[in-house]
């Protein structure tokens, strides 16, 4: 998942939890072992599926506020394997940036 945008009101300046900002993900999910089943029978449950992780993090977005960029990041990676568990997902490599960065409110 490659410049997901969302907007939400996360970071430490008060301005951020009233104004909100653009926040851009990139992630990257590493699967237990590479499945050429889903290439071959073209099935979603053979592999991981990044829509699912998406709806999540948008729902996160919308109804969650936290002051640090790295709570974000952990609870994007939370979401991700309660959605896939361990058995499917070995690890996950996750990027967040804020649009403005903070320096607009300061």
């Amino acid at each position: 998942i490659e410049k997901l945008e969302l907007y939400g009101y996360h970071g430490d300046v008060p301005e951020e939890k009233v104004l909100g900002q653009r926040f851009e993900f990139d992630i990257k999910l590493f699967p237990q072992q590479p499945s050429l089943a889903c290439a071959q029978r073209d099935d979603l449950n053979d592999t991981l599926d990044y829509t699912a992780l998406i709806k999540e993090i948008e729902k996160m977005m919308q109804t969650k506020a936290f002051n640090m960029i790295e709570t974000l990041a952990n609870e994007t990676a939370k979401c991700a394997f309660t959605i896939y568990g361990t058995d499917k997902l070995q690890a996950i490599q996750i990027q967040v940036r804020k649009h403005p960065p903070i320096s607009q409110f300061v």
